[in-house]
């Protein structure tokens, strides 16, 4: 029972890891849209879209992008 209880933190602990995005950069900027580079791979999120990473994004103008990943806020120009 004790080594079942240490398997469900050490996966409650790594799993959201997992998907923690690691790079994140603007390619494009569009009103309400951004196309983002996460990780590597190019993506076009609408303002309030979340992406597969948990990466969401928060509001979008022609002169910047203000994004929620990792549970931290930037801005991203």
């Amino acid at each position: 029972m004790l080594r079942n209880l240490i398997l469900c933190i050490l996966l409650l602990i790594f799993v959201p890891l997992a998907n923690a995005v690691e790079r994140v950069s603007v390619l494009a900027l569009f009103p309400g849209k951004a196309m983002l580079s996460i990780d590597g791979q190019r993506k076009v999120l609408s303002t309030g879209e979340t992406h597969s990473s948990g990466l969401k994004l928060l509001e979008a103008t022609p002169q910047f992008a203000r994004i929620r990943v990792n549970g931290e806020e930037r801005e991203l120009k």
